[in-house]
């Protein structure tokens, strides 16, 4: 639970961080696998992307959420909760928006930001439901990622 909307712990910007970075991954995934069985593109992957994609997007958002977490750890009064909702989603936002389309890039981005203005108003208006939700759902999207690596093998 949230100590307060404007006072995130470091554990709990770690979770956020990491329940980012599974998502992201996992979407990447997901919009491979839709693009290679529904639409009939040709997607050169190894057996092993379905797995390292949400591990390497979790490390890429684990780098951008070094510094949050840095400021929950030193000055945790800076670091309110929808701003890291806005920063996080506006990364998810380009990783997928940037990965998969070449074209409309500017609206696309436009897109993004505003996607993640959205975000961040849910996490002003309800906080604990939004954490609740990273940390009920982040151990699944864990194991959803070892099953997969499980099963790629």
């Amino acid at each position: 639970m949230l100590n307060s909307p404007q006072h995130l712990t470091v554990w709990q910007v770690f979770r956020i961080t990491l329940w980012f970075g599974l998502v992201t991954g996992l979407l990447e995934v997901l919009i491979l696998f839709t693009q290679e069985h529904l639409f009939h593109q040709i997607i050169h992957r190894g057996r092993d992307y379905s797995w390292m994609t949400p591990l390497a997007n979790m490390t890429i958002f684990a780098i951008f959420g070094s510094l949050p977490i840095l400021v929950a750890w030193r000055a945790p009064r800076f670091l309110p909760f929808p701003g890291l909702i806005f920063l996080f989603s506006f990364l998810a936002g380009i990783n997928l928006a940037l990965a998969f389309y070449q074209t409309g890039r500017t609206i696309l981005l436009a897109a993004v930001g505003i996607l993640a203005v959205g975000m961040a108003r849910l996490a002003d208006s309800h906080p604990a439901a939004l954490h609740r939700l990273f940390t009920r759902t982040l151990p699944w999207l864990a194991a959803v990622v070892f099953l997969i690596a499980l099963g790629a093998r």
